[in-house]
């Protein structure tokens, strides 16, 4: 069995023998008592009074470690320094069993300043069946300390602790305690944020299994510190997604599109499912005389090699027609509301104006059946500047929420946990808050590869 432990500076404390026993009956401790629903056989042990479910060859080490500290060290204390056992009253542990030993010298005053880890980690270790037990290069130190703890105790078989480098990711909070914080200080939702690197957090941001092992097989394992891009991991994500997600068109910041010179009722487009696939197949997609696009796909007075739609000029819907715009309207304000555009009847894929060049190619969604949904567009918890405190750089950009997106039908079928690519968007996954009338989805990465571009692949 192989256990993984990690610490931060100042991050030393461990949970004792006793606390580890009684967090197994799923329920806190406090003084003495019985666990709801919990049968004390069951309980390693046997219950909580006076014991902590220690195996017997342990019982005569407990003494061995409270007499001979390694090294010549020795624990001097006396006064408020001496605790009994059982009187933890100080530390708000209250009163123990005998065989609490192992807790007691771990929170003795020791001239040598070994912590409570020092002891509990080696015993847990032993106590678990634990062979392989990795650690973080802070705790090279202090292996020899652990060795001779399981010596001492006699532990068969003897677990063996091994320290590699921690990871560190760019723009990413690794720390325990400053992700506890920022849950605690309401700065994320909970523990499975999108934005935080916890396994939860990563689901349901939408990280597959094969692109988290793709990076871990890339990064390997280092016994010297250092920090990883985090754009890699979203390189990986990115890879992996692509030759699975199906594609969908969903318009992030609707602007409404009128043909004019389309009649009829509407018709069904063919728009395939994923590009490389043939066997995945395609989908049939309502089209109509109104349409949304997105709003950053038009401009009155757009600059140079702006190739989308502008009045006078033409864009090719995707798998769809050639459309021209003709005039636009505005409010009260001045914000434009509505295009009015005209479209070439030839111009649908397989038609004799097919093949006619235009430089744009835009995504849109159906205005009679296009579901409304929420968006939210998820970016680093920090900033790119890699000096101060941790809470001083957080982004403030890294949650957007777009509230009045429009989707394809099809992602009316979407299960929670499904991931698509949005045509020219990036690939999202459909959120646990989604509702059946309004269907939230989650950007896990966006299309764009700055990694891949640095790196030259």
């Amino acid at each position: 069995m192989i256990c993984m432990r990690g610490g931060g500076s100042g991050d030393s404390s461990a949970a004792s023998l006793a606390e580890l026993s009684r967090a197994e009956a799923g329920e806190a401790f406090e003084g003495s008592g019985e666990v709801e629903g919990v049968d004390e056989a069951e309980l390693p042990g046997g219950g909580f009074e006076g014991e902590v479910g220690v195996p017997e060859h342990f019982a005569g080490a407990f003494d061995a470690l409270a007499e001979d500290v390694p090294d010549g060290r020795e624990a001097e204390a006396s006064g408020e320094e001496a605790r009994e056992v059982g009187g933890f009253e100080a530390d708000g542990f209250g009163e123990f069993g005998e065989s609490d030993r192992a807790v007691e010298v771990g929170f003795d005053v020791l001239e040598g300043g070994f912590e409570s880890l020092d002891f509990a980690h080696p015993l847990e270790d032993a106590y678990e069946g634990i062979t392989h037990s990795i650690c973080t290069l802070e705790f090279e130190d202090h292996r020899p300390l652990y060795d001779w703890v399981i010596e001492n105790c006699e532990c068969v078989p003897a677990p063996h602790q091994y320290e590699f480098a921690r990871l560190n990711m760019t723009r990413t909070i690794m720390s325990k305690r400053y992700l506890k914080k920022l849950v605690d200080e309401g700065v994320v939702s909970g523990w499975d944020d999108p934005r935080m690197p916890t396994i939860s957090g990563l689901r349901r941001r939408g990280y597959t299994p094969e692109a988290i092992r793709d990076f871990c097989e890339r990064i390997g394992v280092a016994k010297s510190n250092s920090e990883v891009d985090a754009g890699l991991l979203e390189h990986c994500v990115r890879e992996h997604l692509g030759e699975v997600a199906p594609r969908r068109m969903v318009v992030l910041d609707p602007l409404k599109v009128v043909i004019e010179n389309y009649e009829g009722g509407g018709e069904c487009v063919l728009s395939e499912n994923l590009p490389k696939n043939e066997t995945a197949g395609s989908r049939q997609v309502k089209f109509s005389r109104e349409i949304y696009i997105e709003r950053a796909d038009f401009m009155e007075e757009p600059p140079p090699k702006f190739f989308r739609l502008a009045p006078g000029r033409e864009v090719r819907l995707k798998d769809a027609y050639i459309i021209k715009c003709e005039s636009v309207v505005k409010d009260e304000n001045g914000n434009v509301t509505e295009l009015r555009c005209t479209y070439d009847p030839d111009s649908k894929t397989g038609g004799p104006t097919a093949g006619r060049k235009v430089k744009g190619t835009l995504h849109w969604v159906d205005a009679a059946t296009a579901i409304p949904c929420e968006v939210r567009l998820y970016d680093y918890l920090l900033t790119e500047d890699s000096e101060g405190d941790f809470s001083e750089r957080l982004n403030p950009d890294s949650l957007k929420v777009m509230p009045n997106a429009l989707a394809e039908r099809a992602l009316a079928e979407a299960a929670v946990g499904d991931k698509f690519q949005f045509l020219r968007q990036g690939y999202f996954c459909k959120d646990p808050d989604s509702t059946d009338s309004r269907p939230v989805f989650n950007l896990i990465v966006s299309l764009k590869d700055s990694y891949a571009k640095s790196a030259g692949a």
